[in-house]
């Protein structure tokens, strides 16, 4: 195939025109075609097709001895495992090509890998390991001058302010991503979704028997104010006096917690609590007697829990609220949002969506991935 020819196919998919670029190459089955061929069935989310080309073309381009292309497939491979909700293999696969292209001195394309892992490792909670993929991904997009990895930067900005409940930063960093991105069809269209969804219902409010829906600004309102305590189903966290409280690891206290707070200021019954936090559906002394342990366990991080005849309650400050903020009914508010898949045959990167929202994968990551960027 013509190297013009190639070019074309490449511009095409940066333009996000799959098809044109699936037409160029058609009836080719040698390294560089197969390697956008398999990016362009990635942007149409034909993922299972564009693994299976992507790795015959990784097996293509080494035999050509091309290793800058086969790391660009490698990472185009990556970005498809994180849109196939394969959580802790994409961490290790997004950092490794990461480091593989940064070596190769395609800082546009490392840098986009470095921000494709700080996203998804912003969506499974390690916030250190995020912030270390950012400075990477800055680092190399300094470099390269690329106005895609610039705009993609200002995204990944955006998403990590959003979840640290700064919806007004968010915003602004989405204004800046869109004025950079105007004439990238892919960034533009996920710029637009992730600017609707500051405005979106994006929680509930459970505050004794009122509901309330939330979006990302009174959201950001709720937690800039002083006069509540927050237990966060969403984060398993509760906020006291501005301290966020983790208790992820603790779900026996959490789901103690969380019926306390929706009852409070009045007691939540024993049984209530015991049905919650041990799934007991016939409830015995042992029960009972390994509540009292677990609420004096829970005490010692939240403070009072007062047994009353009516049962236990938790109001650490009465002139304070206490808030539960919950998932909105039949919705899942953690997703992987949509990101590029490396473009193998050009000096930038094109999309290919990918949704990622797998608990168990997440326990897996935590296990196994966190070692990913301690070499970096």
């Amino acid at each position: 195939m013509r190297g013009s020819e190639i070019q074309e196919a490449a511009q095409a998919l940066d333009a996000g025109d799959a098809l044109r670029a699936l037409s160029l190459i058609e009836g080719r089955n040698d390294g560089h075609p197969l390697a956008i061929r398999g990016v362009a069935l990635a942007q149409l989310e034909e993922l299972g097709a564009a693994r299976q080309h992507l790795r015959r073309a990784m097996i293509e381009l080494g035999r050509m001895g091309a290793p800058l292309h086969r790391a660009r497939a490698a990472a185009a491979l990556a970005e498809i495992a994180a849109g196939e909700r394969e959580l802790s293999v994409a961490v290790t696969a997004l950092a490794e090509a990461a480091d593989e292209l940064e070596s190769l001195g395609d800082h546009a394309n490392t840098a986009w890998m470095f921000l494709t892992l700080a996203r998804l490792l912003v969506l499974l909670g390690d916030r250190d390991a995020a912030d270390r993929a950012f400075v990477r991904a800055e680092s190399n997009a300094a470099q390269s001058r690329s106005q895609v990895v610039r705009a993609m930067l200002e995204l990944a900005r955006a998403e990590a302010r959003q979840r640290s409940f700064r919806a007004r930063e968010a915003e602004a960093a989405l204004s800046r991503a869109a004025e950079i991105a105007v004439d990238h069809p892919i960034l533009a269209r996920e710029i637009a979704r992730q600017k609707a969804s500051l405005s979106a219902p994006a929680a509930r409010l459970l505050e004794q028997d009122r509901e309330t829906i939330l979006d990302a600004f009174a959201l950001e309102a709720l937690y800039r104010a002083d006069d509540a305590f927050i237990v966060d189903a969403l984060r398993w966290t509760v906020m006291i006096d501005g301290d966020v409280i983790e208790l992820s690891r603790r779900p026996v206290l959490f789901e103690l917690l969380r019926v306390l707070a929706r009852a409070s200021p009045g007691p939540a019954s024993g049984d209530a609590l015991i049905a919650a936090a041990f799934a007991a559906q016939v409830i015995n002394e042992s029960h009972r007697a390994r509540l009292r342990v677990e609420l004096g366990r829970l005490r010692r991080v939240v403070g009072p829990i007062v047994a009353s005849r009516g049962g236990w309650s938790w109001s650490p400050s009465p002139a304070r609220k206490v808030l539960t903020r919950e998932a909105l009914a039949n919705s899942s508010t953690s997703g992987y949002p949509a990101c590029g898949a490396t473009r193998p045959g050009a000096d930038h990167d094109a999309g290919a969506a990918g949704r990622c929202r797998s608990d168990r994968a997440r326990r897996k990551y935590r296990q196994r991935g966190a070692r990913a960027l301690q070499a970096g």
